[in-house]
């Protein structure tokens, strides 16, 4: 009777009321006093019956967090202030957005490793990049977390059980291709008062708990600067060129010899991590002058990401394409039509020459695709373009990324 109470209360009841004919029937008894006292806790539905919770107790440090491939480089100011407002404890859902490639996803596991220690059940990461379906998120969650589900008892409703009661950071990264369960993270805030959640995207969640925060690229040498090694070298997006060049070719130094090159090709790529790390790939074959010669040439001019990276990451055209393919149909033809700008178009322009209407400009904006931007003329909307051309970037001669940029000025 207590095991289907657990699970199929209905059933409990039917389990007592054929015990007690077998024994009224074949021994002329009535149940004991502590079936009796069963039948009448079940019946109840006394708190006492359920399962008792395992006692909570503060994950180890490091417990389900991944651990990272290699140093995060230029990213100290964001730490900080992701950090401060999390821990401020407002707000509880702070979305991480930006267009793929600038590294969403790294800074929200620094910061989850950065936190752990302030929340008393750890936090915890959940993949959700081979999630396709919004109503499987749950078991994503079910999957990272090590959730035990109940006798009958489904993915969500066991979601906002565990968490129910505990004191945790839950990082959900890239969340743009399940957006349709944004109301369930919505349902968990609401249920679950003591959690926080970090989430990546490259669109918000568009919630009411919700707060945004865009990831910018790394910071970009000064024209000139190639003459201060040292100033040069502090800079974010150098410091990354250079710290994986080093992994292709030990030898590797920034000098005099390179020093404009690699400024050059940090400022062509527009600080974009994922583009930089795809550049200094190619340091085991060529120099820093000849990888910035082939920027002109085509996306492939940069090198191939790591295996074990995901599919969508280990080319710069796979980001592009991803990001793309996330867009519905009159957003991609107007999304291509940008590529006749060769500079920032106003507002009005982008409507008259891309036949994009207000909402679907907005919407590239929001899932990163424009950029807006503010000039002395006024704000303007611009794709960030590094490295290359394809089909949906601007064929200027020094074309970037796959993201325009636009505006009202």
């Amino acid at each position: 009777m207590l095991a289907l109470y657990r699970g199929r209360q209905a059933e409990a009841l039917e389990a007592y009321q054929h015990a007690r004919e077998v024994l009224v029937e074949q021994l002329g008894i009535e149940p004991g006093a502590e079936l009796h006292e069963l039948h009448q806790s079940i019946f109840g539905h006394e708190p006492g019956l359920a399962v008792p919770e395992p006692a909570s107790t503060p994950a180890p440090a490091g417990h389900g967090l991944p651990a990272p491939s290699n140093r995060t480089v230029g990213r100290s100011r964001e730490l900080a202030a992701v950090s401060a407002r999390l821990r401020a404890g407002s707000p509880r859902l702070l979305t991480l957005t930006g267009p793929g490639g600038v590294g969403k996803t790294r800074l929200a596991l620094e910061v989850a490793r950065a936190l752990e220690a302030d929340f008393a059940d750890g936090a915890r990461f959940v993949s959700l990049a081979s999630v396709q379906r919004a109503e499987d998120v749950p078991a994503a969650i079910v999957g990272a977390l090590g959730i035990s589900l109940l006798p009958g008892e489904s993915a969500p409703r066991a979601v906002e059980r565990f968490l129910a009661a505990k004191h945790l950071l839950l990082v959900a990264d890239n969340f743009e291709q399940v957006l349709g369960a944004a109301p369930f993270i919505a349902g968990l805030l609401a249920g679950c008062p003591a959690l926080t959640v970090l989430v990546t995207s490259r669109e918000p969640l568009a919630l009411h708990a919700e707060e945004r925060l865009l990831v910018a690229p790394l910071a970009l040498p000064g024209i000139g600067m190639s003459d201060e090694l040292e100033a040069l070298a502090g800079v974010g997006a150098v410091t990354l060129f250079c710290d994986r060049a080093r992994a292709h070719d030990p030898g590797f130094g920034l000098d005099e010899g390179n020093a404009a090159a690699v400024a050059e090709i940090c400022r062509r790529l527009d600080g974009l991590p994922l583009a930089i790390e795809l550049a200094a790939a190619r340091c085991g074959l060529l120099s820093p002058r000849e990888i910035a010669a082939r920027l002109d040439a085509a996306l492939g001019a940069l090198g191939t990401g790591p295996r074990d990276a995901p599919a969508r990451q280990q080319t710069l055209r796979a980001t592009v394409d991803w990001s793309y393919e996330q867009l519905t149909g009159d957003e991609q033809a107007s999304f291509a039509r940008f590529a006749v700008f060769a500079g920032a178009p106003t507002v009005e322009a982008a409507e008259a020459i891309t036949g994009a209407g207000l909402d679907t400009l907005d919407s590239l904006v929001t899932k990163s695709l424009l950029a807006r931007r503010r000039t002395p003329d006024g704000p303007t909307i611009s794709t960030r373009r590094s490295a290359g051309r394809s089909a949906t970037v601007a064929p200027r001669r020094h074309s970037r990324c796959a993201r325009h940029s636009l505006g009202t000025g």
